[in-house]
């Protein structure tokens, strides 16, 4: 079935960047700075080495992928910056931070879903960048050396686009919105519970023609459990008082 569950989703953001009058926009390509950023060690930016902080423990953060098949609308390689730009940041600087992708496919279903949701992340994809991510959340590190060499968020857009599109060939359009201004951030952030409620009826979905079933206690797997009996017993009554209800 093509991919159409977070279409509603994708409208509400684009409509709210559009009408964000500072919002920077820009087109990226093949970016040549990625490969002249300094390594470090094991792609871990420690805090004497870092530039600026993004999310993180204590400021506000989300990190979600919107995928379509619908390519209404879409800009390929469109970048939008809501807020200050990395090299823009004073060093030290600790900011909320948002990363959304938009990616568009005719191809797009839900079985490419989890494969989008597990590529979203640029976690060793740029020297000099590191990313840690929880559901919903994001805490990233850039460093000063990658910053004096040019590192921003176009970069980073640039690397997640060749990741993304490597990995799931399907995307045939790609977008990315960067935020680190508090009150986007916080628009942002609130339509992630929507965002996991959508990914949790997807995932349910996949594993369910699996015969497993992910909100189960008992490990899932319906078809080797000995509670299947007692589980299918609850599922008819809780059917039949549902329908005694209306």
């Amino acid at each position: 079935m093509q991919m159409t569950a977070f279409d509603d989703l994708i409208g509400r953001v684009c409509g709210y960047t559009a009408e964000c009058g500072e919002a920077r926009a820009s087109h990226i390509g093949a970016s040549e700075r990625i490969t002249s950023i300094p390594k470090v060690c094991g792609g871990v930016v420690l805090r004497s080495q870092m530039h600026c902080e993004l999310g993180g423990p204590s400021e506000h953060s989300c990190g979600y992928c919107l995928p379509t098949a619908s390519s209404k609308g879409f800009e390929d390689g469109r970048v939008r910056v809501l807020g200050m730009g990395c090299g823009e940041m004073p060093k030290g600087a600790c900011v909320p931070f948002a990363q959304v992708l938009l990616l568009a496919g005719e191809g797009l279903d839900d079985s490419n879903f989890q494969k989008l949701v597990d590529s979203q992340h640029a976690r060793s994809l740029v020297p000099g960048y590191m990313m840690r991510s929880y559901p919903g959340k994001m805490w990233g590190r850039v460093s000063v050396q990658a910053v004096q060499a040019g590192f921003d968020f176009e970069t980073l857009g640039a690397a997640l686009r060749e990741h993304v599109t490597k990995v799931v060939p399907e995307v045939e359009l790609f977008e990315a919105i960067f935020a680190t201004r508090a009150a986007d951030v916080k628009f942002l952030e609130g339509l992630s519970s929507e965002y996991l409620g959508i990914t949790h009826d997807l995932k349910k979905k996949l594993w369910g023609v699996k015969g497993i079933d992910i909100d189960c206690p008992f490990g899932g797997h319906c078809g080797a459990c000995s509670r299947k009996d007692t589980c299918d017993e609850i599922r008819h009554l809780s059917a039949l008082r549902k329908v005694e209800g209306e």
